[in-house]
């Protein structure tokens, strides 16, 4: 069973017409899928973009595990690498193109669940060419953005030296565990002997006041 609500219009065209042309298919289940118009425009524009073959490849190549690059190497790049670089661009028509402002002005304008590169929440099947993907909104907005704005390119170009950082974020974040629980444990101890020699001492007192 999908996640979702079907109407009960069934669709017009027949099977032979529908499978001649994936993006009617798409176009239906569109239809049939209960959704707000930010999203059903949204997925028109989705549709437009994945029209491109160039596009189909690379988008399907990263979702399946078969491009030098992983959907978690990505996140950290968006997220946390072209942050703390500062990483900006030329555009072809010769604009700057800063990474993280883009990255957060996407989220400002369609939120997290219509733009995230993992297939998290609500999916939808979607066909490209004879594949049905199961995938969602934002996972195929996200990665119509990586990719028409260059972003795939430049990070391929440098993966050696995002993964190098993205390991050595990771290192830090152990380490900083490491000594916090062994500040906390640390803690604890002292407390422990103040309580134990607060003890003895009292009991060396009353000793004393037994013997006199």
């Amino acid at each position: 069973m999908l996640p979702f609500e079907i109407s009960s219009q069934a669709p017009k065209d027949s099977p032979e017409q529908v499978l001649q042309n994936p993006n009617e298919l798409n176009n239906i289940i569109f239809g049939l899928i209960h959704i707000n118009s930010q999203e059903n425009m949204l997925l028109k524009s989705i549709e437009k973009f994945y029209i491109n073959i160039n596009n189909i490849s690379e988008f399907l190549d990263i979702i399946n595990s078969q491009s030098s690059i992983s959907i978690r190497l990505i996140d950290y790049f968006i997220t946390k690498y072209s942050k703390k670089n500062k990483i900006s661009y030329k555009m072809e028509d010769a604009s700057m193109f800063n990474i993280y402002q883009s990255y957060k002005q996407q989220l400002k304008a369609y939120q997290k669940k219509n733009f995230d590169p993992f297939a998290r929440g609500i999916r939808i099947p979607y066909f490209i060419n004879n594949t049905c993907l199961i995938t969602t909104i934002g996972q195929l907005n996200f990665f119509k953005w990586f990719i028409s704005k260059n972003i795939l390119n430049y990070v391929v170009t440098n993966k050696d030296s995002i993964e190098q950082d993205m390991n050595n974020n990771k290192k830090n974040i152990n380490d900083s565990k490491i000594k916090k629980s062994h500040k906390t444990y640390k803690k604890n101890n002292i407390k422990i002997k103040n309580i134990q020699t607060v003890n003895i001492q009292a009991k060396v007192k009353n000793n004393i006041l037994v013997t006199f």
